[in-house]
């Protein structure tokens, strides 16, 4: 185990040690959601095939989404260019991002969407009901990761700031994610 990772697991991250995922099992999986409306089934497929198109070129689409693992921190290399160099609008990444992070999501391979739930801990909302507007947007996430793990601020040291750091690029879809 490297020191991020038992940094991350001694204070209880989120991030378990799942077994490894591909885009082709991810598009098996997407094939057995039945819950799915044909229209998003198919967005959503079109998205598997267009990250592994992306991630791994060169290749046929088979080959190519049987190489790309499944997580935040592979397909967050989508997001380390500019989406015309990938052959994208800026509108088709946002919409391709958005739907491989409701697949991680679902997947549990991503933080679950927190935004606009209050925080839990009486001592964290307090806090960020007294910050200005532009400093709650630069710390909220972590103190839904502190509420979420329930560590009140007198806990918070740089254990849990390193944890925090891991499991935010373990877990989240985004070019910098801590």
């Amino acid at each position: 185990m490297n020191a991020l990772a038992k940094i991350a697991s001694d204070v209880g991250c989120a991030h378990n040690i799942l077994p490894t995922l591909t885009i082709a099992d991810a598009a098996h999986l997407l094939a057995s959601w039945s819950d799915l409306a044909p229209a998003r089934a198919r967005k959503m497929r079109t998205a598997l095939a267009t990250a592994a198109r992306i991630l791994a070129p060169g290749g046929s689409p088979k080959t190519a989404a049987a190489g790309v693992v499944m997580d935040c921190p592979s397909l967050s290399r989508l997001l380390q260019a500019s989406p015309a160099s990938f052959g994208l609008s800026s509108g088709r990444m946002t919409s391709l991002c958005s739907e491989l992070r409701y697949m991680l999501r679902r997947l549990g391979r991503h933080e679950p969407d927190r935004r606009g739930r209050p925080l839990a801990a009486p001592e964290l909302q307090a806090l960020f009901e007294t910050l200005p507007k532009h400093r709650q947007l630069g710390i909220v996430d972590f103190l839904r990761y502190l509420d979420c793990h329930g560590i009140c601020l007198g806990g918070v040291d740089d254990a849990v700031l390193a944890a925090y750091e891991v499991c935010c690029a373990a877990r989240t879809l985004c070019s910098d994610p801590a």
